[in-house]
């Protein structure tokens, strides 16, 4: 509901799956360029995200890439008008970088836990589900999340 309402994206999980099967079945690679802190998301959405590209990533013997920049209310676009009307930014906010901006302040998904979950995105979707506890520490942006991000970060091997 949320991809279709929100993000314009009327297709189904069972969609995706059924495309993915076809091109794994032709060994087709992939990259997959995700948005978290989309207006109105919520971290469990986000999650469900992260653990969609962990499976296809860990099922397609990383055939795969994958990564995550935080939403940008670009201007002129139907997502910025939407982020005003409901109150996420004012008509005076610039959209910044996409690695470590994010401007949108919603109740529901703080603007550091979006930050945090975008950064750590390519941790939770590489690195075994065991270890998904010290990156929830990685997510923090604090001096203990930024060295937890640091040791973790040195685990991934592309």
């Amino acid at each position: 509901d949320f991809r279709k309402r929100i993000v314009g994206k009327p297709y189904s999980i069972d969609h995706l799956n059924h495309a993915f099967e076809i091109l794994k079945k032709y060994n087709i690679p992939l990259t997959f360029f995700n948005i978290v802190g989309f207006p109105d998301e919520t971290p469990e959405l986000a999650y469900k995200t992260i653990e969609m590209n962990h499976r296809l990533v860990h099922d397609y013997d990383n055939n795969i890439s994958t990564s995550a920049s935080a939403f940008q209310p670009y201007y002129s676009t139907p997502l910025r008008k939407y982020c005003i009307r409901r109150g996420y930014i004012k008509e005076t906010d610039h959209p910044g970088d996409l690695i470590k901006d994010y401007i949108l302040d919603m109740p529901q998904f703080p603007n550091d836990r979006v930050k945090g979950i975008a950064r750590t995105f390519a941790l939770y979707v590489y690195l075994p589900r065991s270890m998904w506890p010290d990156i929830k520490v990685a997510e923090l942006m604090d001096e203990d999340g930024n060295a937890a991000f640091r040791e973790l970060r040195n685990k991934l091997q592309f």
